[in-house]
């Protein structure tokens, strides 16, 4: 039984110097975990660069549509005063055109009487 004692206080002191060494291990950090750190922090720096663009993308979209709308509700706007301009001009050019034909028929039958007057 001697002999079993002592490979027990061997295992045990064994065992008792592997913790010793792992929980050291994990106190200092080596180059695995040095590595897997600076992974870590450019993952996480990689997805706020990555939210941050997306959401300025976001705003600059909708900044876009809003522009957009309102420009289109400008030009549609002043679409609609052009048009009421034309239409304004057209009348004012058929009152003008009706007016020159009103003379020139006035004149027509002026003239025509004076001939007619002139042929007796």
């Amino acid at each position: 039984m001697k002999g079993f004692s002592v490979f027990l206080r061997g295992t045990a002191m064994f065992a008792l110097l592997a913790a010793g060494i792992t929980l050291s291990a994990c106190e200092e950090e080596g180059p695995v975990e040095k590595v897997g750190e600076a992974v870590d922090k450019a993952v996480e720096s990689t997805k706020e660069a990555v939210s941050n663009a997306v959401d300025a993308t976001k705003e600059a979209v909708n900044d876009a549509v809003e522009s957009t709308e309102e420009t289109t509700e400008e030009g549609m706007e002043e679409a609609d005063k052009a048009a009421e301009e034309v239409k304004e001009d057209v009348k004012e050019a058929g009152e003008d055109a009706k007016e020159s034909a009103d003379d020139a028929m006035k004149d027509a039958e002026e003239a025509g009487e004076k001939a007619t007057d002139s042929a007796k």
